[in-house]
C-alpha cells in the first residue's frame, strides 16, 4: 500500500468521464465541473482521460480540463492544441471488424461493442491473424490497437503539460482505469467503481460519481493550496 502523499504535494488530477464525473446514468454533475474549474484556478491541472471521443470531450468538458485523452487512450491534446495519436501508426479498427454482424460503436480508432461478444471477438481476429487489445468497460468491451490503455494517453499528456505522474492523481470507476491509477502517485476510485479498481485503488471514495470527485478536490485538495500559500 502506497503512502498518501500530501495533497498539497498532487499537481494534476486526471479523471475518467462516465459514472465518475457523472451520476451512474451518466447525467453530469455541475458540482463536480464547478470544483474542478475552481481548482485550475488556484493551480490544479486537470486532464479528462475517457473512452469517449475527442470531439465529445472538447465540448463537454473544454472549459474544466488543461488537457484531453480520447478513446481509451489512443488520442490525447492540451488544451488550444490538436489531437495527437499515441502510437505512430494506429491499426484500422474497423477494416478489421468487417464480417462481424454486431452492433458496433466505432470512434476515430477504436470500436466499442456490448461485452457479451467478447469470446467471439477473440475467435474472429485469431482467425484472421489480427492483432487487438480487447479491454473490458462494465457492459462494452472496447477493441483497440495493441498497447494502447488510458496510461498510455496519460502519461503523454503529463509529459505535455510538465507534471510528474508521481504527482497526479487519478479517478475512475471501471475496469479500464485500472492502468489509469496503476500510472500515478495515487489513485483513487469512486464509491460506484466495480470492485476490481476499488482493489486497486489507494483510496475508495465515499461517494459514488460526481459528488464524489467534488467532496475530494473540494475537502482535501482546495484547502492543502489554501494553507501553503
Amino acid at each position: 500500500m502506497r503512502v498518501l502523499p500530501a495533497a498539497r504535494e498532487i499537481e494534476a488530477l486526471a479523471i475518467d468521464y462516465d459514472r465518475t464525473l457523472t451520476t451512474e446514468d451518466l447525467r453530469p454533475v455541475p458540482r463536480a465541473l464547478d470544483v474542478l474549474a475552481d481548482a485550475r484556478e488556484k493551480g490544479l491541472k486537470v486532464v479528462v482521460v475517457s473512452g469517449r471521443g475527442m470531439a465529445f470531450l472538447e465540448k463537454e468538458l473544454g472549459r474544466v480540463a488543461d488537457a484531453l485523452v480520447a478513446e481509451n487512450g489512443c488520442l490525447w491534446k492540451v488544451a488550444g492544441g490538436v489531437p495527437r495519436e499515441t502510437r505512430p501508426k494506429l491499426a484500422d479498427v474497423r477494416a478489421a471488424m468487417e464480417g462481424l454482424d454486431l452492433d458496433t460503436e466505432f470512434g476515430e480508432v477504436l470500436a466499442s461493442v456490448d461485452a457479451a461478444h467478447h469470446d467471439r471477438l477473440t475467435e474472429h481476429f485469431t482467425s484472421r491473424g489480427h492483432s487487438f487489445d480487447l479491454i473490458r468497460n462494465r457492459d462494452r468491451v472496447m477493441i483497440l490497437p495493441p498497447g494502447v490503455d488510458k496510461a498510455v494517453g496519460l502519461l503523454a499528456a503529463l509529459h505535455a503539460l510538465g507534471v510528474d505522474p508521481a504527482k497526479c492523481a487519478a479517478a475512475g470507476d471501471g475496469e479500464n482505469d485500472v492502468p489509469l491509477l496503476r500510472a500515478v502517485g495515487w489513485g483513487l476510485a469512486v464509491l460506484n467503481a466495480v470492485d476490481e479498481l476499488k482493489r486497486e485503488a489507494d483510496e475508495v471514495l465515499p461517494l459514488p460519481g460526481g459528488e464524489g470527485i467534488a467532496q475530494w478536490v473540494n475537502e482535501r485538495w482546495i484547502p492543502s493550496r489554501s494553507v501553503s500559500a
